[in-house]
């Protein structure tokens, strides 16, 4: 790419921050400065993998999940991708159920720190996905060693994504399955399971038609733990099912701006509080200088379900949620926690939602840049830290890939036990 292109790219970044990003009272550093130094580093790029990282790199300073760069799909599939998955842990990467210790002779803890200026992620883990999509970008060479607990295993890049594991561990309780998509159970003592991956599609139908089969159930458990979010209208929907009439799930702000006001704002920013008292500032004016530092915002809740509607199923329920837990999942878990409708339990969600504005960048990229600030009803934060269950429930690696998946164990013998769960259930 010449520079020129490079530019362009750089300054539409740059531009679509300004105008939408919410989270610019809460930057630690200069974002004016910031973006003249990727200028010159994209100026300076010797080849176009060093361009790809700078912007790259340049979103991610931000600190939020949905603002990112993502480089041309095609250019990606010429550096090929790892010909496996890599399972995700607290204590680390793992292969078939064996701990990855390094790749190419290079630990995966010294891999995320050579990476972490690029990819999202929270304390010293980066997120498993864009870990793993982008991990080939800094490999050298034909071939490559991957060194597990089992010993190394050669290997070389694939010209294909690998596909998602099916790999699903069970709890030790007898149950019918009832669908496959979504997945659906029922546990022996009339706990329902129902296994939400995503909210590309609208499941509400599905999972109304089981919960009004007849069946007087004794609990539910809602697992979104793998949810990779899709569209909250749909999550909605679903959450619907389980409350009384209107609800709400987040406090939420988004960027107010009108031309008139920022060059209103032009004209006093260079002023000092004296000076703007000696002027007469009023209250819009100095609301002027708020909207050219992208500091003036609409607040307002969200609201869902319908003033009169019922629940179709009232009683105890418990949500399992984890770092795997993204965007409209996390609408979803908000929604749930905000009102006190369900136990939520296994791992922090991810941190990460708020409608991005997608755009297709000049020079092939596309980028996401939100537009919506999120808070929980009470104003716990959580972009950046996770929604916090009430119950921490952490996988263990040897367990899981032996096939016992202890968190929803736990949460079965919850109900199965008889124990009297607390009222937000």
């Amino acid at each position: 790419m010449d520079l020129t292109a490079k530019i362009l790219d750089l300054s539409e970044c740059y531009r679509r921050i300004s105008s939408v990003f919410p989270y610019f009272p809460r930057l630690d550093f200069d974002f004016e400065g910031w973006y003249g130094e990727c200028v010159r580093r994209a100026a300076a790029a010797a080849d176009e993998k060093t361009y790809h990282l700078t912007l790259m790199a340049f979103l991610n300073r931000l600190g939020d999940g949905h603002t990112d760069y993502t480089p041309p799909r095609d250019w990606l599939d010429q550096i090929g991708y790892l010909p496996f998955r890599l399972e995700a842990f607290p204590k680390g990467y793992y292969r078939q159920g064996r701990r990855v210790l390094a790749l190419d002779g290079v630990s995966m803890e010294e891999w995320a720190d050579r990476m972490k200026e690029i990819l999202p992620g929270r304390g010293n883990y980066l997120y498993p996905g864009p870990f793993q999509a982008y991990l080939p970008m800094f490999l050298t060479g034909e071939t490559h060693v991957l060194t597990t607990e089992a010993g190394e295993e050669l290997f070389t890049l694939s010209r294909e994504r690998p596909k998602a594991s099916q790999f699903c561990p069970e709890a030790a309780w007898h149950y019918e399955m009832l669908s496959e998509t979504p997945r659906m159970r029922r546990y022996d003592g009339d706990i329902l399971y129902i296994r939400l991956d995503h909210f590309l599609t609208d499941w509400s139908k599905s999972i109304c038609s089981a919960l009004t089969d007849g069946t007087s159930w004794q609990g539910i458990v809602l697992d979104i733990r793998q949810n990779i979010g899709g569209m909250t209208a749909f999550a909605a929907k679903v959450a619907e099912l389980f409350f009384d009439g209107e609800f709400s799930g987040c406090r939420k702000w988004t960027r107010l701006t009108r031309g008139v006001d920022l060059a209103s704002g032009s004209q006093i920013i260079g002023m000092t509080s004296e000076e703007l008292e000696k002027l007469g500032a009023n209250e819009g004016e100095r609301c002027s200088l708020d909207t050219l530092k992208g500091r003036n915002f609409e607040n307002y809740t969200d609201r869902f379900g319908k003033i009169g509607q019922k629940a179709v199923y009232a009683g105890p329920l418990t949500l399992l949620v984890g770092p795997n837990t993204v965007s409209a999942a996390e609408d979803f878990t908000a929604m749930f926690h905000s009102n006190r409708r369900a136990w939520l339990l296994g791992m922090p969600t991810r941190g990460t939602t708020g409608t991005p504005l997608l755009e297709r960048l000049p020079g092939g990229g596309n980028i996401r840049v939100v537009s919506v600030g999120y808070r929980l009803l009470d104003g716990t934060e959580f972009i950046g830290r996770g929604i916090q269950p009430d119950e921490w429930s952490q996988p263990d690696p040897a367990e899981w890939f032996a096939g016992d998946d202890k968190t929803l164990r736990l949460a079965l013998e919850r109900f199965g036990m008889g124990s009297d769960l607390p009222n937000r259930c």
